[in-house]
C-alpha cells in the first residue's frame, strides 16, 4: 500500500519522513517490525505489549541512523579530517535549478506508511557528508557553474557521485552489521519475547547478514570506481584544471534532444549468477537537451559499452531506460511538479515500484550484460 499523493504537492506533516540516504535502513526495520507484529499475534501475545515493544524497536533504529549517518570524515583521499561540509551531489545552481527554480519533488519514505512523494528545496536537495572545508573548495569551479561544459566537470561529477554512494553504501553496511546486537538489546528489554520467538529471529538474523553481505558487494566496486576517479581528477591540483582528459574506458557520455524535468545520480548494481556489475548513472538536464553521464570500473568498460547498446540506442529508449533504474535507486531522483503531474499513473506506479523494490534495491538482475551476448 502506497501513501496517497498530495494533490498540492505538499510534504506529509507527519513526524519520521526519513530522506533516501536512509531509506533502506528505515524499511528493513520497518518490515522486521510487521513480521515481528504478526508472529506476536501468532503467539497470542497482548497487542499492547506488541505495540510498546514494536515503538521502542523503531526508536532504537532511528536512534543508530541519527548517531551513525553523519559520523564520517572528509572523503578526500588520505585525508582524516573530521569537520565536513555538506555537499551537493548534483549542482545547487546547475541540474537541480533546471529541474524547477524554487521547489523540486522526491520520494521519500514514511516509517509504516511506506514510500510517498515529498517537495524539497534546492538548498537541502542530494546533500551528504562530503567533504571538509579545504577540500570542498577543489569543487568551487564546478559548483558555480550553472551546466556542465568540460571533461572536467564530467568528472568531478561522476566522482561526487562515487563518493556519495560510497557513503551510503557505508553506513548501509554498518548498519547491517549492527542489526543482530541492536536486535538482541531491544529483546532482553522484553522478557516475553522469550524462546518462542527464536526460530524468527534467526531468520530475520540470515536476511541481515544476506544484506550485509549484498552491500559490502556494491561497496567493493563503488571503491574501485572511486579509485580509478580520484586519478583520474588528480589534475584538479594543477592550473590546467579544464585540460585534464576524459580516459574513453572510464566514462560514457552522450546527450539526448529535449530536456527532461528531473535529475537523477546514482549507482546501479547489476547482478547475476556471481557475476556483479556496479554502474555509476547521472542525468542531467541542461541547455534544452539532457546531458548523461556513465562510469564504472575500468576492467569493465566493455560492459559499459553493452550497457550502451542495450539501453541507449535512442532518445526514446534512453528516457524509458532512465526512469526503470532511477525507480530502482529513487534516492538523488529530484523531478518538477509538472512532470510529477503530467501521470496519475506514473505517480502510482512510481510510488508502488519504490515500496517493492526496496528491499532488493540495487539488485537488478539481466541476462545479456555479462554474459556478452550484444
Amino acid at each position: 500500500m502506497t501513501n496517497e499523493v498530495d494533490p498540492k504537492g505538499k510534504s506529509p506533516k507527519k513526524q519520521g519522513l526519513e530522506s533516501m540516504p536512509s531509506l533502506l535502513m528505515t524499511q528493513e526495520t520497518d518490515e522486521f517490525i510487521k513480521r515481528f507484529k504478526t508472529e506476536a499475534q501468532r503467539l497470542g501475545v497482548d497487542k499492547k505489549m506488541t505495540l510498546a515493544a514494536a515503538k521502542k524497536l523503531a526508536a532504537d533504529a532511528e536512534q543508530w541512523v541519527v548517531n551513525h549517518k553523519n559520523d564520517v570524515n572528509c572523503c578526500w583521499p588520505g585525508c582524516n579530517e573530521s569537520e565536513v561540509k555538506k555537499s551537493h551531489t548534483l549542482q545547487k545552481n546547475g541540474a537541480l535549478k533546471a529541474v524547477a527554480e524554487d521547489h523540486l519533488y522526491e520520494v521519500a519514505w514514511m516509517p509504516v506508511v511506506g514510500a510517498v512523494q515529498r517537495k524539497t528545496g534546492r538548498s537541502p536537495a542530494s546533500v551528504f557528508p562530503g567533504f571538509c572545508g579545504d577540500h570542498e573548495e577543489k569543487f568551487l569551479v564546478f559548483e558555480t557553474k550553472s551546466k556542465l561544459e568540460v571533461p572536467s566537470h564530467y568528472l568531478l561529477q561522476l566522482y561526487r557521485t562515487a563518493v556519495k554512494e560510497q557513503w551510503r553504501y557505508g553506513i548501509a553496511g554498518d548498519y547491517f552489521a549492527a542489526l543482530p546486537s541492536l536486535i538482541q538489546d531491544w529483546r532482553s528489554e522484553f522478557d516475553w519475547i522469550d524462546s518462542r520467538f527464536e526460530a524468527f529471529i534467526n531468520s530475520c538474523q540470515s536476511h541481515f547478514e544476506e544484506r550485509l553481505i549484498s552491500q559490502r558487494i556494491t561497496g567493493g566496486h563503488l571503491s574501485g570506481i572511486e579509485a580509478e576517479l580520484s586519478e583520474a581528477c588528480s589534475g584538479i591540483k594543477t592550473a590546467n584544471f579544464d585540460e585534464l582528459s576524459l580516459p574513453s574506458k572510464l566514462v560514457f557520455v552522450t546527450r539526448l534532444p529535449g530536456q527532461i524535468q528531473y535529475a537523477y545520480s546514482g549507482a546501479l548494481h547489476f547482478w547475476k549468477d556471481n557475476h556483479s556489475l556496479v554502474i555509476l548513472l547521472v542525468v542531467i538536464p541542461q541547455d534544452g537537451q539532457t546531458l548523461v553521464l556513465m562510469t564504472s570500473e575500468q576492467p569493465f568498460s566493455e560492459y559499459l559499452r553493452r550497457f550502451g547498446k542495450l539501453y541507449l540506442r535512442d532518445a526514446g529508449s534512453l528516457v524509458d531506460a532512465v526512469e526503470a533504474f532511477a525507480r530502482y535507486r529513487p534516492d538523488d531522483w529530484y523531478f518538477s511538479r509538472d512532470w510529477w503531474n503530467e501521470s496519475h499513473s506514473r505517480q502510482t506506479d512510481i510510488l508502488a515500484f519504490a515500496q517493492r523494490a526496496i528491499p532488493k534495491l540495487n539488485m537488478v538482475p539481466f541476462d545479456g550484460l555479462l554474459q556478452g551476448e550484444v
